[in-house]
């Protein structure tokens, strides 16, 4: 069983390194799954960050800032373009970085209210053909992941 998130908020080694071993097994199920996306949500919403470079690390996977390499990827694009394009954006810059899984962090971009999209089903999207794990930038409060509050433009239902 995966330690708690008070374990884990603490960041020392043998803490992450202790949830790192037991998201192993669980990235080892999750592949074979139809849509394999493993988020990593704390609070505070660091700790995901934190247990995804550690984990990447233990596999020497390459960590990816989401919010960067696509904006970088739709800059030259008008704004009604980007909005289509950012599917097909996400997924190319998954599977450059993937070795086994792609993993995401900073991965703010997606909420940007010009964009039109719902970042998760975005995320799940592309995990259908390149497989993710996620830093989650928001909250998990045992039945939904929170990224914004109800009344912010970025809020995600």
């Amino acid at each position: 069983m995966p330690p708690s998130q008070d374990a884990i908020a603490g960041g020392s080694e043998p803490r992450l390194s202790e949830a790192a071993a037991a998201l192993d097994d669980i990235l080892a199920t999750a592949r074979h799954g139809y849509s394999p996306l493993v988020v990593l949500a704390g609070e505070p919403p660091k700790v995901g960050s934190a247990l995804l470079r550690h984990l990447g690390a233990r596999r020497s996977a390459l960590i990816v800032n989401l919010s960067s390499a696509l904006a970088e990827a739709l800059v030259e694009l008008k704004p009604r373009e980007r909005v289509r394009a950012v599917p097909a954006a996400v997924e190319t810059i998954a599977a450059d970085a993937a070795r086994g899984w792609a993993f995401l962090d900073h991965i703010e971009l997606l909420f940007e209210p010009s964009l039109k999209r719902d970042a998760l089903a975005v995320l799940e999207q592309v995990s259908r053909r390149v497989p993710l794990v996620i830093a989650w930038p928001g909250e998990w409060n045992g039945r939904e992941l929170r990224y914004a509050p109800v009344h912010h433009p970025e809020h995600m239902p």
